[in-house]
Formats: C-alpha cells, structure tokens, sequence
C-alpha cells in the first residue's frame, strides 16, 4: 500500500540546524525515519545547489518552503529562481500581521496579486494560519475574511493545532475549506503537570486526529507535514514517534 506524503516541517528541527554541517545532518536524520519531504524556513539564505544535493543525499524532496513576504514581493524574481533549483512546489508566509478585517482585506488583496507571478513559476503560492486569524470582529473571523478573500489558487495550509487552540474543531474547519488542503500541518497538544500545555508527538496529546485524516484524505491532501515547535525530548526521537503515528493513521481504512 502506497502512503501518502509524510513530510516534516524543519522548523521542528531548527535548534539542530545553526550551521550547514548540522543542516545537512538533520536533513539525513529525517530522512532515516522514514519521511520522504520536507517544507523548509527562509531555505533560500542556503546555496540551493548545495541544498538540493544536500535533500538528494537525505532521500527527501523540499516540496515547500516559508519565507518572507520581502522574498515573495520585491525579491521574487531571485526567490523563484532558488526555489526552482531546490525542486520547491509550494512556497508562502508563515502568517500575516492582521489584526482587524481591514487589515485582513488589505493583506488578501495584496497577496492575490503575487499569485500570476508564482503560478508562471509552476509554484503553488500558500497561506498558513495560527491562531490569531480566528479573532472575531462583528461576529465574522478574519480566518473568514481569508478565506472568502484570497484567490482559490492559493493553498490553505491548514495548521491543526493552532485551530483547536483557537477554540474550534479542527475536522470541522477544514471539511469547510476542503478544497484547498493540499497541505495539512500535523501538530499535536498536550497538557503538563495538569496546568499548562505545549506542542507534542503526534498521538501523545488531545488533539482528535483520526477525525483530522478522514477529512484530509476526504479532500485528497497531498502531503501530511509533522511539525512540533518545542520538544521535552530529543526532537529526532520526537519526529520518529510521530512518523510512526502518523503510518498508522494514514493506513487506517476507517
């Protein structure tokens, strides 16, 4: 049975990548486990020859990438030609700096405009969401206002974790944008000592992500990406749990 994408988000891994040497090793650390992709951060502040050999050695593809809104804007032109190189078909900010639907409107309408750029680059511009879009103003969300505004060519990459935080559903919202899942961020939340929660292996905290798959592959998700931005253990043995949860959700005919 052929499974979908298990990638990894290397922000999962950032602590273990201050130098190219350590880099290089992470990258063939992941690609060990099992996982055949990776959506990189700011991966163009690399040599893309260097990179992509580097993600070649490791087995891994580098599908997608977060970076600024500067490398996506004024500096496209050189941003596409490195994310060529890398092999990168995704590529979009980590968040936007909205706080009201003004802003929101503003940001959409503005980021709408990159996608002709991006799309004759054969890349598929995104979007990724934290908590913060699911503020409510006169009883509408700016998450709302994005995705009402935001041109149907650009991905929702739709983050699980920040959803539920947000005090939603997250199976519920992404059957509602169902048709723009092409990535989904895997991100799992525990509570510690009963008082305080932080991010965890998939399958180790309370997030419902049996519910989570069976819209994803519903939607025809094309690739699931584990991220975790903190870790109470060695984040490799971290991603090794996770990818083994992550098999055995995926392979799951439920």
């Amino acid at each position: 049975m052929n499974l979908p994408k298990i990638a990894v988000q290397t922000y999962s891994v950032l602590e273990s990548c201050g130098t190219q040497t350590d880099y290089a090793e992470s990258l063939k650390k992941i690609g060990m486990i099992g996982y055949t992709d990776v959506q990189m951060c700011d991966c163009i502040s690399w040599d893309p020859y260097w990179l992509r050999e580097t993600l070649d050695e490791a087995g891994l593809v580098g599908i997608a990438s977060h970076e600024s809104m500067e490398s996506l804007d004024a500096n496209r032109h050189e941003t596409a030609k490195k994310l060529c190189i890398i092999g990168c078909q995704f590529v979009g900010i980590g968040g936007a700096n909205i706080t009201s639907l003004a802003e929101t409107k503003a940001f959409a309408n503005h980021y709408n405009t990159l996608v002709p750029f991006w799309k004759e680059q054969g890349i598929t511009l995104t979007y990724h969401n934290h908590s913060f879009e699911f503020l409510k103003e006169n009883g509408r969300t700016l998450m709302d206002e994005l995705i009402t505004l935001l041109s149907s060519d650009i991905a929702i990459v739709a983050d699980v974790c920040w959803i539920q935080l947000a005090g939603l559903t997250p199976a519920n919202f992404l059957h509602k944008i169902k048709d723009r899942l092409q990535l989904v961020h895997y991100k799992d939340w525990e509570i510690i000592e009963g008082q305080r929660g932080d991010t965890a292996a998939i399958g180790e905290g309370n997030i419902d992500f049996q519910a989570i798959t069976d819209v994803c592959k519903e939607a025809g998700t094309e690739y699931y990406i584990v991220e975790q931005d903190n870790h109470r253990r060695d984040a490799f043995t971290n991603l090794t749990i996770s990818y083994k949860a992550m098999k055995e959700l995926l392979m799951n005919k439920k």
